[in-house]
């Protein structure tokens, strides 16, 4: 999944409608056997109760807008956005360009092939030689990060800086609002000019 040391398990034939727990144990403990987080994998919505968070089901697919505000709070890997235009002349120069968004990058496909990268301002990128007469379908895949995912959730992270203090004096579980996270996701609809 995220290592190869990490242990992947299938639970879904464990877990019930309601409150689920999940309990770590090992023959005999020892000061080397560090206890760390465990993830929930799968295709599914993370909803903010008062205290901790809730599972629901998946939806059919993301929007405009931030990640998190759609039920994908901790997800960490790419979202494709897709539109479809009409091309009549391929000798001009068709330019991608993104409006509000945020991500590590953006990978640009065009008729299912890998145009680029977009990472920096000015957002944008010629997508020219991938165009073809007529319709061409233009994907792009906004990248999130494991920020969101690994945390560090509270004690005031700063943004791209984490150590061993953005981890302690937690003695109560958080309240979902408490969470410091990142919106990832394409805010605005990207377009293509000419």
């Amino acid at each position: 999944w995220l290592d190869k040391s990490f242990g992947v398990y299938s639970v879904g034939e464990f877990l019930k409608t309601g409150e689920n727990s999940v309990e770590l144990s090992i023959p005999t403990m020892s000061i080397f056997a560090e206890i760390e987080p465990v993830y929930l994998l799968g295709d599914f919505t993370v909803v903010p109760e008062k205290v901790g968070w809730s599972i629901d089901a998946a939806k059919k697919e993301l929007t405009l807008g931030s990640w998190k505000e759609q039920g994908q709070p901790f997800y960490s890997w790419d979202v494709k956005y897709s539109k479809t235009y009409s091309i009549d002349d391929t000798t001009r120069k068709h330019t991608l360009k993104l409006g509000k968004w945020n991500g590590t990058v953006c990978e640009v496909y065009v008729n299912n092939k890998k145009a680029g990268i977009i990472g920096f301002d000015p957002y944008t990128l010629d997508v020219s030689p991938w165009l073809e007469k007529g319709k061409n379908q233009i994907d792009v895949c906004v990248i999130g990060s494991l920020r969101n995912l690994l945390g560090p959730h509270y004690n005031n992270p700063s943004q791209g800086l984490a150590g061993p203090f953005n981890w302690r004096n937690i003695n109560a579980p958080i309240p979902p609002e408490a969470y410091k996270m990142v919106d990832y996701g394409l805010f605005e609809d990207f377009e293509l000019v000419y």
